[in-house]
């Protein structure tokens, strides 16, 4: 798969649409998950608990130096225009959310072919 593929379908569809989606209907995908692995292992561990809700935090973190290394500071720019595109793509807003998603995709390939030509000078 080729680097503007794989930063279309993982960061700028999941990472941005599909997440800015989900809060638009109301659900948070990371924090029921974690809230119901929270439940099964309640301990007086405060430690362990605290791990638990540093997690959400550390992989939204990784999730944007993966974007930022393959896509730059556009490609960044286009995560989180799709991320708004998905946030009010419901309606009344459909037209607008689905013109700032193709803006995000758009964005997206402009990064990656942009940090591929940096590269490829240095």
């Amino acid at each position: 798969m080729n680097r503007q593929k794989y930063f279309y379908e993982e960061f700028i569809i999941c990472l941005g649409l599909v997440s800015g989606l989900l809060l638009a209907i109301g659900i948070d995908p990371e924090a029921v998950i974690y809230d119901s692995i929270l439940s099964l292992i309640k301990t007086s561990d405060l430690i362990f608990g605290f791990i638990f809700y540093v997690i959400p935090l550390i992989g939204t973190v990784v999730s944007m130096l993966e974007a930022y290394n393959i896509g730059g500071k556009i490609g960044i720019i286009g995560v989180v225009v799709a991320f708004f595109g998905g946030l009010i793509i419901l309606p009344p807003y459909s037209v607008v959310g689905v013109l700032l998603v193709l803006l995000g995709r758009w964005l997206g390939k402009l990064g990656v072919n942009r940090v591929i030509s940096d590269k490829d000078y240095v």
